[in-house]
């Protein structure tokens, strides 16, 4: 199809947080569930097949990886299979490591797909500089695109700080940074710092 810019998702998710309609009664699932349906509907308004899996909604629970694609279509097939985008959410803060792991490995695997979303929960901005050089001395990719998001949350303060890099053939190029918290409303909302 075309070239995206793969910071725009990160920028559209933090602009239309306060449209997910969450609030302080909003469990968990929830949350991650309209965070996941904003990349699916991207991928579906942008023309490709999206597919969700990782999560049941009939128990509301996560079964497995968290994972979205994002297909070509093809005229004679229902689903192509070339992936355009691929995106991964890792929720355990020990399975950091493991999950830039993982992201290398599924790009080595994946070498036809040239963009890659991954979203890692970490304990600490340090964590963060860690897993960036982890993952720039992994190995070099060529004509490949990854927006990496960490996320770490302050229970106490009921906040959460987003921290995203765009990677371009293993070198930095682009950085956002946002949290999201609750308004005097309890409405759950996103800003940029």
């Amino acid at each position: 199809m075309f070239n995206i810019d793969l910071m725009n998702i990160f920028q559209g998710l933090v602009r239309n947080y306060l449209k997910f309609n969450l609030t302080t009664e909003s469990n968990k699932f929830e949350i991650l569930k309209k965070e996941l349906d904003y990349i699916v509907e991207v991928g579906e308004v942008l023309g490709y097949s999206s597919i969700l899996t990782g999560i049941n909604e009939e128990s509301r629970s996560i079964t497995d990886i968290i994972e979205i694609r994002w297909h070509n279509y093809d005229d004679k097939n229902t689903i192509s299979n070339e992936l355009f985008l691929y995106f991964s959410k890792e929720l355990d803060l020990i399975e950091d490591v493991k999950a830039i792991n993982n992201l290398v490995n599924t790009i080595d695997t994946k070498s036809e797909t040239k963009f890659f979303v991954q979203i890692i929960e970490v304990s600490s901005k340090d964590r963060v500089d860690y897993l960036n050089k982890l993952l720039q001395y992994a190995k070099r990719f060529n004509s490949i695109d990854v927006l990496i998001i960490y996320k770490t949350s302050n229970i106490r303060e009921q906040t959460s700080e987003y921290y995203s890099y765009l990677f371009k053939e293993s070198k930095l190029v682009k950085q956002k940074n946002a949290c999201s918290y609750y308004d005097v409303f309890g409405s759950l909302k996103m800003k940029f710092h």
